[in-house]
């Protein structure tokens, strides 16, 4: 083709049906006016490295490649429908628009790869190149098909980057800048967008990726991967998104969002992932919703969110098959179900303040009981502090007599032997009705003996240790001084009891004893938790 005639064109130049033989070097070139190129077929390479033009369609052109690295479209550069047997190359070049929609790539000599290339992309590998290229609007890829690599490593779009209903295998965009990022229906091998900061949503509905790469990444719009399918890992560690993480029925191999910071909800409702959740360190500034979703496991463990702080955890799930780590989690409110909480739930210093679904005290202790082999008081303290917020205390004095019976469990005999008698005795401290009753039970029956059995010489009463120098006979007094320890009534020792009597007033003189001590010790415990 006569490149002279492009050159001296006084009016846009259109080309239909052309075969352009041997190379079309336009490189460095300026042309006035807009050139189209409209189902021609080109036997070599076309040149266009530093072109500049106001306007470039290739449309529906077969071509073995394309070389337009440097290129400068002031308006639209389009390449619809066009097939490419070669590496389509746009590296640092810039336009108005770019419209890839439909376009195939296949480059010279492709060869699959057994793992990532990262950055370093061999040339039988690499389809599009398009890294540096800037765009004044939007980029639009639906229904682009390629083989190999799709590069945008630090380009800048403008615009939007549509990738709906594209089929491909890597797209790797290091650092990539786009106003907002739309794949619904997209079919990727993986997804690569380390460190990308996207200005508005980033959408991947229905997408079905291997693997989807996006540490660092920044997005100021919702982040939609609904009904997704990802074979392997979504990875979102350090990720910044502004208005929420939203992959209700995501199916997925694992997620990692260690470190994110997620402003709005992160909903995995009804999402299935085979192996491990890992939040750790994750700050979100809604709710974690993980109702009915289905965890799987990796090393025995489900979910990995030591660390998390959100407003609201929802965990209504399955029962997961391995551990969930709570641990140093923080949540303003907890709505969970009893179902939800897995054989061995880690709690060490997870800390609520309020619990949003009502499940029964019993079935909470025996979550606690499950999540601390060994004794922890405080997550039976949290449980307890969360109750009593509510202004349930009865559940507050329930966790916590708990928690009081398993840490002397723990102990040796002597300390399991007194942890039962306070347990029976007065609940702990935190039944004082209980001590009350045994009180009043242990005087009335202490009057009672007195009253009817005890008898000197015929005379109703006990026979008196100095027969001149005594109170009057009173058996609840008597009772009532046998008792009460430390405290001199003046009854105790003014009568002198025998046999079954001496008997009667040794066992309440003991139960008196071991009354005041289980006491000052629920006492003490009530002194060092205010």
């Amino acid at each position: 083709m006569n490149v002279d005639l492009l050159v001296r064109a006084t009016a846009p130049v259109r080309l239909h049906n052309e075969t352009i033989e041997g190379v079309l070097d336009l490189a460095d070139l300026v042309l006035e006016h807009p050139v189209t190129f409209d189902n021609c077929t080109f036997t070599e390479v076309p040149v266009l490295d530093g072109l500049t033009v106001p306007a470039l369609r290739l449309t529906g052109c077969h071509l073995p490649g394309l070389r337009a690295d440097r290129l400068q479209v002031a308006r639209d550069l389009t390449l619809t429908g066009s097939v490419f047997s070669g590496t389509c190359r746009l590296r640092d070049a810039g336009a108005g628009t770019l419209d890839l929609a439909g376009v195939q790539v296949t480059p010279h000599g492709y060869q699959p790869l057994d793992a990532a290339p990262g950055d370093a992309v061999p040339p039988e590998y690499l389809a599009v190149d398009a890294r540096g290229a800037r765009i004044g609007g939007d980029l639009t890829a639906a229904g682009l098909t390629w083989k190999g690599a799709l590069l945008l490593g630090l380009a800048r779009i403008d615009g939007m980057l549509v990738l709906t209903g594209a089929a491909g295998e890597l797209v790797h965009a290091p650092s990539l800048t786009a106003r907002g990022l739309y794949a619904t229906e997209g079919l990727f091998t993986a997804l690569n967008l380390p460190a990308a900061t996207v200005d508005g949503p980033l959408e991947l509905p229905r997408a079905e990726l291997a693997e989807l790469g996006a540490w660092g990444l920044t997005v100021a719009g919702s982040v939609v991967l609904a009904d997704a399918r990802v074979a392997g890992t979504v990875n979102l560690q350090g990720a910044e998104l502004r208005a929420g993480f939203h992959a209700s029925g995501l199916v997925a191999g694992s997620l990692q969002a260690s470190r994110a910071d997620i402003r709005g909800d992160c909903v995995l409702a009804g999402a299935r992932f085979a192996g491990l959740v890992t939040m750790r360190g994750t700050r979100v500034g809604g709710t974690v919703v993980l109702r009915d979703t289905e965890l799987g496991e990796d090393g025995g463990v489900s979910l990995k969110a030591d660390g998390l702080v959100a407003f609201e955890l929802l965990l209504e799930c399955a029962t997961p098959p391995g551990h969930v780590d709570l641990r140093h989690a923080t949540v303003e409110v907890l709505a969970d179900a009893a179902t939800a909480w897995p054989a061995r739930p880690v709690l060490t210093d997870f800390a609520y303040r309020q619990l949003r679904r009502d499940v029964p005290v019993a079935q909470r202790l025996e979550v606690l009981r499950r999540a601390t082999p060994s004794v922890e008081p405080q997550p039976y303290e949290q449980l307890a502090l969360a109750y009593r917020a509510a202004g349930r205390e009865r559940q507050a004095r329930r966790v916590l007599r708990e928690k009081l019976r398993r840490e002397s469990r723990a102990g040796g005999l002597p300390g399991r032997l007194w942890g039962r008698v306070q347990d029976l005795s007065i609940g702990y401290g935190y039944q004082p009705g209980r001590a009350a009753a045994i009180f009043a039970v242990l005087l009335l029956a202490g009057t009672g003996w007195f009253a009817t059995a005890a008898s000197c010489a015929g005379a109703a009463g006990l026979c008196p240790v100095k027969a001149d120098e005594h109170p009057g006979w009173d058996p609840f007094l008597y009772s009532l001084d046998l008792l009460v320890p430390l405290i001199d009534l003046g009854h105790e020792k003014a009568w002198d009891p025998l046999g079954a009597d001496k008997v009667v007033a040794v066992a309440l003189i003991v139960s008196g004893w071991v009354f005041a001590s289980v006491v000052v010790a629920a006492a003490g415990r009530a002194l060092s938790r205010s």
